[in-house]
């Protein structure tokens, strides 16, 4: 299964209804990482951030947290695996995926040593934005 299918399968148990369009982004190393997504819906004109939902559906903090501890491991083994291949690994990982099946994914080689805020903050703008 490819990742990308993997994280729309996961991800299915964790959106509330309505929603038209999911943008999930990844950052893994080989000892940590850092999972969330926007849900965009047809009854909000601003996109949901997932650890914002809790206080708007049935979705638990815990469960979104469940989802990303199991996806951790194969995007961990994915980006090793580009390693043993002799390519570079990415840093972080974004898929848009939107209720029609469509979809796509971007993975990124920026350095986010420094934290990654200015990062961040570009990516909200590219793909959420606000």
């Amino acid at each position: 299964m490819q990742s990308f299918e993997l994280i729309a399968d996961k991800l299915q148990d964790i959106l509330p209804q309505g929603w038209n369009k999911v943008v999930f982004y990844a950052e893994v190393t080989d000892d940590s990482y850092e999972m969330f997504y926007y849900v965009f819906t047809s009854e909000s004109d601003k996109p949901i951030q997932c650890y914002d939902l809790p206080d708007l559906s049935d979705i638990e903090e815990n469960q979104i947290d469940a989802i990303f501890e199991e996806l951790y491991e194969p995007l961990r083994k994915e980006r090793a695996d580009l390693v043993t291949e002799g390519k570079d690994p990415w840093t972080n990982y974004t898929l848009v995926l939107t209720d029609d099946g469509h979809f796509k994914v971007d993975y990124d080689f920026t350095s986010l040593e420094d934290g990654g805020y200015e990062y961040r903050k570009a990516w909200k703008k590219k793909y959420i934005d606000i």
